[in-house]
């Protein structure tokens, strides 16, 4: 085998004794070809960074739930327990979940412990992704961590902010709320109706029926989401999962919401919000507030709505003016992706705003842990709204 390799490269570079005129150029052509491209896979085999599987043990998935039901109080925590992101544990304690994109490792929130072992876990981790030849992100950092991260070494650049009802002082009353009150109250006299369970307590038949709504309004599309994503659905393996369906006066359901919770009994996060194809313009709105009332009736504090890319720099109340090239670059932004506009939905029901981060080692390396976020996000396969009014124009 070593005497061909030889042959073929001493054959490549003309040092074989042999030469070669006419058709029989195009022979030592492709063995120059064939030198030149097992090189670089030799070089690419031995310098590629390190490669895990995601799938992990159930000791430890059942580990991660644990630690999220102990300290899980981040509107994200929960989302750590995806299928497809890989654990870092620190002790007992403390763990990160985190998803290798090219030779990025993407960390989604906070890491899921005591907030002082932040910088312990984070200088762990950070050895960790050397020794493999991986670069260090973090997406959905909380602000007021931040200087706990900065001890550690990383960087932070503002992406914008969560919108985050406080349901426990939640009220349609009130001139603010005119609008939001008329649209609820409208589909309320309709007939329409909604009806509240947990994961555990669902149906078979009505997790066919919401998968259905829910294929239909991704339009074939897988499910998105990394930071703010279960990528699961009304799984057994989330009991305390909240289940909100809105039905028609003909008792149909025609959308429903999915949240995941924050510990210990602090409200919910919302992960995925659907609604049937032709339903009414106002129904994302009917299932939210009453969702919200639900909520406080439950005794809950909060309910966290959606991340919203660059919040800060095109809020109407925001404290700051703002930068001007950043509120062009979310606009722009907001033909692709829901940006603005979820802003524009959102503020109907009266927020808080909590900032989130991306955190960096270095400057060299934001542009790349940009394109790793995004990609870890799908966010190039989110469903347009412009793409479901195409389906529902067919459908008419």
């Amino acid at each position: 085998m070593y005497r061909l390799a030889y042959r073929t490269i001493a054959v490549a570079v003309g040092d074989s004794g042999l030469h070669f005129a006419g058709s029989a150029l195009a022979f030592k052509g492709s063995l120059t070809a064939l030198a030149t491209g097992g090189i670089f896979l030799i070089v690419y085999l031995l310098f590629r960074p390190y490669r895990e599987s995601a799938d992990h043990p159930l000791d430890l998935r059942e580990r991660a739930h644990h630690l999220v039901e102990d300290y899980g109080s981040d509107s994200l925590a929960y989302f750590n327990t995806r299928s497809d992101k890989s654990f870092f544990f620190d002790g007992d304690d403390c763990f990160l979940a985190y998803k290798v994109v090219g030779d990025v490792a993407v960390i989604s929130g906070d890491p899921v412990g005591p907030p002082e072992r932040i910088p312990q876990i984070m200088e762990a981790f950070t050895g960790y992704c050397l020794s493999r030849g991986w670069r260090l992100a973090v997406i959905g950092a909380s602000g007021k961590l931040v200087p706990l991260y900065q001890e550690a070494g990383l960087r932070g650049f503002s992406l914008g902010e969560e919108a985050i009802v406080e349901v426990g002082g939640f009220s349609l009353e009130g001139r603010q709320m005119r609008k939001l009150r008329q649209s609820v109250n409208q589909l309320a006299k309709a007939g329409y109706s909604m009806e509240f369970m947990y994961n555990a307590s669902i149906p078979v038949h009505m997790k066919h029926e919401l998968a259905r709504i829910s294929v239909d309004w991704r339009g074939g599309k897988q499910e998105t989401g990394f930071s703010m994503g279960l990528g699961r659905l009304m799984s057994a393996e989330d009991p305390d999962c909240l289940l909100a369906v809105a039905y028609d006066p003909e008792m149909k359901p025609v959308g429903f919401l999915h949240f995941v919770p924050m510990y210990p009994r602090l409200g919910y996060s919302l992960g995925v919000h659907r609604s049937m194809i032709g339903s009414p313009g106002a129904l994302s709105e009917f299932m939210i507030a009453n969702t919200a009332q639900f909520l406080r009736a439950e005794g809950y504090r909060q309910m966290s709505l959606h991340f919203l890319a660059f919040c800060e720099h095109y809020r109407d109340d925001r404290e700051t003016p703002g930068n001007p090239l950043w509120r062009g670059f979310a606009k722009l932004l907001d033909r692709f992706l829901p940006v603005v506009s979820a802003y524009q939905f959102d503020r109907k029901f009266n927020p808080s705003w909590k900032k989130r981060y991306l955190l960096h080692v270095g400057i060299a390396d934001l542009v790349l842990v940009g394109i790793a976020a995004t990609v870890a996000e799908s966010a190039l396969s989110v469903t347009r709204p412009s793409e479901r009014k195409s389906k529902q124009d067919q459908a008419a």
